[in-house]
């Protein structure tokens, strides 16, 4: 670990450039966990600096894999470019009471202020999956992205108030970074839901960015421009189907879907629908009913 990480010149490039200490008077255990903990202030990027840290970590081993496996050569600033993206949509898509806004916007909180483990905030229940209203219906929507192949896993589950199943959805495709990932996942939630016929629908995601760009009337980035248009224009045309952003903890079912669909690669973009949810996540769902069931009791009692 000490060699791929820290001392391989390879490594040592990317350190230099983002002005990281190698520090080779520590042992490589003691670097690490230094790294992480610790937030240095002379960080140039938006990110605290330890964020951007565990990612160059593994933009470092997905660069080697990318050799050892495939003989393809990523250069050091390009490894850096992805491992940035991938932090900074990581850090602002993360529901973190002190994140502030997304890192084009005012930063009004204190960056420095993440800290790297859990807190009793982070474990807030209000983070939890939350039921629609009794006439509604509640779509979650998720996606998983691999870097390396570009292979992608799109879901959508559909509960009701009582958090039981409705319906699933997935499709596997290729996308050319997590973002077109996430708002293709909203795209095929919207048009599922308006071929049932819903009329009263929440469509929720984790992905904060992805919500936004929809939401955004501005020109979006050109790569996802048709994607985002069309995602605008049917929400415009269905007034009952709303769309917002929740955090990863109450999407906690879709996401372990996601990775269940894109481990199994069905053929690009052929649609599998669910009638009755996979075993990957149904402790998920159970899990979502019972804290339901709590929070309706401590409702009752006041």
């Amino acid at each position: 670990m000490n060699h791929i990480l820290r001392s391989c010149p390879r490594a040592i490039e990317v350190w230099k450039e983002k002005k990281i200490p190698i520090n080779n008077g520590i042992i490589f255990n003691e670097w690490l966990k230094e790294n992480i903990t610790k937030v240095h202030n002379s960080s140039s990027s938006l990110n605290p600096s330890n964020v951007d840290f565990i990612f160059l970590i593994w933009g470092l081993w997905l660069r080697r894999n990318a050799w050892v496996f495939s003989k393809k050569n990523v250069s050091s600033s390009i490894s850096i470019k992805k491992s940035h993206w991938a932090a900074t949509e990581w850090f602002y898509s993360t529901n973190q009471p002190k994140v502030g806004k997304a890192p084009n916007s005012n930063l009004n909180s204190n960056p420095n202020s993440f800290h790297p483990y859990p807190t009793s905030n982070d474990l807030n229940p209000t983070l939890r999956w939350s039921p629609p209203p009794a006439s509604a219906l509640k779509i979650n929507v998720d996606s998983s992205f691999i870097l390396l192949s570009k292979k992608s896993g799109l879901v959508a589950i559909c509960r009701d108030s009582l958090g039981r199943w409705q319906g699933g959805i997935w499709r596997n495709t290729y996308c050319s970074n997590a973002l077109e990932a996430e708002i293709r996942g909203i795209l095929m939630a919207v048009n599922w839901v308006i071929n049932k016929d819903w009329r009263h629908c929440i469509i929720a995601s984790d992905c904060k960015n992805a919500v936004e760009e929809v939401h955004n009337n501005s020109g979006a980035k050109s790569v996802l421009f048709d994607d985002i248009h069309i995602c605008r224009v049917l929400l415009q045309r269905n007034a009952g189907i709303e769309l917002k952003h929740e955090g990863r903890s109450a999407n906690k079912a879709a996401d372990a879907l996601a990775k269940y669909a894109q481990g199994r690669f069905t053929g690009h973009n052929v649609l599998q629908e669910l009638s009755s949810p996979p075993p990957v996540c149904i402790n998920f769902l159970e899990e979502d009913i019972r804290n339901c069931n709590m929070e309706a009791n401590d409702d009752d009692h006041g």
